[in-house]
């Protein structure tokens, strides 16, 4: 149950529950509680969920960068949230991300062995709930031999 409400989860395994947490306002805190009998007993412990929006990219800067990565892009827009577990995902790959702001978070590109590719970069709070997508463009990495 969330606070007083209760739903219908679905076992994991043996040490984890999904359930879909009850529509409310953004910042509340849900403290949750298990039961393993239909609902006539709960847990005595607990945990607290806290309620957060979706947040959700607007622009990527620099929006290109070399392929040899390392170059840091700062995603702006709403709805990040400094939080223990969140995540850029540049195509499939995860980066831990940079908290700056609700409205700004930075992350490291990469490296892209393909060359010049447009990739989708997404933002996650939690590892689970993303972000929409914009894209980043790798271009080939120039090499000096002689100055």
């Amino acid at each position: 149950s969330f606070n007083d409400t209760i739903v219908i989860g679905t076992a994991m395994n043996n040490a984890s529950v999904r359930v879909r947490a009850p529509l409310t306002v953004n910042g509340t805190a849900l403290i949750l509680r298990v039961s393993t009998d239909g609902g006539s007993t709960f847990s005595d412990s607990h945990a607290i969920f806290y309620v957060r929006e979706l947040p959700v990219i607007s622009a990527i800067v620099p929006f290109h960068g070399p392929a040899n990565g390392r170059n840091n892009i700062t995603l702006s827009g709403s709805g990040f949230a400094s939080s223990p577990s969140p995540l850029c995902k540049f195509g499939q790959e995860l980066v831990l991300p940079v908290f700056v702001q609700p409205d700004e978070v930075v992350c490291n590109a990469p490296r892209n062995d393909v060359g010049h590719k447009s990739i989708d970069v997404a933002f996650s709070n939690d590892g689970i709930d993303w972000t929409n997508s914009l894209s980043y463009n790798y271009f080939p990495a120039i090499d000096v031999i002689d100055i």
